[in-house]
Parts: structure tokens; sequence; C-alpha cells
């Protein structure tokens, strides 16, 4: 009787060290690259799809991260839908934003611009002085310098909420180019792509958008 109390005792140890050995295949309890996570829907989607980021280096030296979300008509849209379901503002109201904002994507191709930098000082992006340049070019040979790049509060939780990726090491700008270049001529017409272009004596990069023909 003992012998069969101590083999029921014995298979059942057994069985449970299975169950611990499978659920513990390829994972540990802390683990959470397995857990699936949603995708964005609505607004996240539309700011991820014209979002492009890049990482500079000079060796094994970090130089620049950024981030920049290209304001397109699409963009603006999503992002007026957004601020009206957050405000819960009305239908005129809604209607009034999204008119300012087809203005102003007629005026200037605007981005949001996240940036850091390993030391303080380079990040400068605003400064008459700074380290960096700017440009927009677009596949035709169209090229111009922005008219404005404005350092946004840093605490700004609407920044945040609309930029996520605004985070505690990087630094926000709104950075915003003529539409039109110096003969005259509309930056991105018959243009398959649009690259924003960063450079200076820390590193230089390119971040490009594909264009709707």
């Amino acid at each position: 009787m003992r012998d069969t109390a101590a083999r029921r005792a014995l298979l059942a140890a057994c069985a449970f060290l299975g169950l611990l050995l499978i659920a513990g295949c390829g994972t540990t309890a802390w683990d959470t690259s397995a857990v699936v996570q949603p995708r964005p829907s609505g607004y996240l989607l539309v700011l991820e799809e014209w979002t492009r980021s890049k990482d500079v280096y000079e060796g094994f030296e970090s130089r620049l991260f950024v981030r920049a979300t290209y304001k397109s008509l699409p963009f603006r849209e999503a992002y007026v839908e957004e601020y009206a379901e957050k405000y819960r503002i009305d239908e005129d109201l809604k209607r009034v934003l999204m008119e300012s904002e087809a203005e102003s994507f007629q005026t200037y191709n605007e981005f949001f611009l996240s940036a850091a930098t390993p030391v303080d000082s380079w990040n400068d992006f605003d400064q008459m002085d700074s380290l960096w340049k700017l440009y927009l070019e677009d596949d035709v040979g169209r090229k111009v310098e922005p008219v404005e790049i404005r350092k946004v509060e840093a605490q700004d939780q609407r920044i945040k909420a609309f930029f996520p990726y605004l985070n505690y090491w990087s630094t926000g700008y709104i950075v915003r180019f003529p539409r039109h270049d110096a003969t005259g001529e509309v930056v991105g017409k018959d243009a398959s792509s649009l690259r924003l272009v960063l450079t200076g004596v820390i590193g230089q990069t390119e971040l490009e958008w594909g264009l709707e023909r």
C-alpha cells in the first residue's frame, strides 16, 4: 500500500513538473516579450504612418536620436478628429479647426521634430548659431530652408498627448518650411518624396516621406 501511495505521489510530482516545463519553455515569468501588444488605431496609427526616425552614430558614439512627423493633410485631419474627441468640441468649432489646418498646410510644409543628443548643448536646433542645418528637399530638385524652428514646452501635456514619443531625454520642435522655393516653384509638386535633411559637424541624416501622386 505504501508503494502504491508513493508511486501516485511520484506520478503527480512528474505531471506537475511537466506543466512547469511546458509553461516555461521559451520565456520566464517576468518576460513580457511574448505578450501580444495591441496595434495602435485611429490617430496613433496615422501618427505612426507619418513619423520617421533615425539614430546617428560616429563610430560607436551616439550623436543624435531623431523622430519627425510630417504634418500631411491626412495627418492634420486625424489630428483634428482626435482633438475634437479629447476636448468634446462641437461640429462648428471642429470645422473651423480643420479649415485652419488646411490653410496652414497650403502655406507650410510643417514637421514636429523630437531630438535627443548625448550633450545638452548639441540640442540647439532653434538657435541662430545652431550646430545643425535643416533643409527640405523633394526628388525633383527643389530645396528650401526653414522659416521657423520653435522649441515646444517640454512638460506640456497637450504636446505629449499628441506626440507620445516626446520623452524626458528629448526636445521637441515645430519646424516650418515655405511651400515655395526661391524660384516660386511648389516644393513637393509632381514629386514622389520629401526629404528632411539634418546636417552639421556633429553628424548628418535624412528622413524621407513618400507622397501620393
